[in-house]
């Protein structure tokens, strides 16, 4: 019973971390390059270029997450 318990805590504070504003704004641009793709609709190369660094802004940022930089 407690597994189940802290499963799903561990679950539902997954989910709400992943509810901030950076996290809709990739996943908007991510569902809307992936609609571009499969409509076969051209993708401009501003719009290319914008995904490409929210992408690496974000993963880049999640990689690195607490870690201080001293130096």
């Amino acid at each position: 019973m407690q597994e189940t318990e802290n499963r799903s805590e561990s679950i539902i504070s997954r989910v709400a971390r992943l509810i901030d504003v950076k996290s809709i704004v990739t996943l908007a641009l991510v569902g809307v390059m992936c609609i571009m793709t499969v409509t076969e609709k051209e993708t401009g190369e501003l719009f290319n270029s914008c995904i490409m660094l929210v992408l690496g802004f974000f993963f880049g940022k999640n990689l690195n997450g607490g870690q201080n930089k001293e130096g």
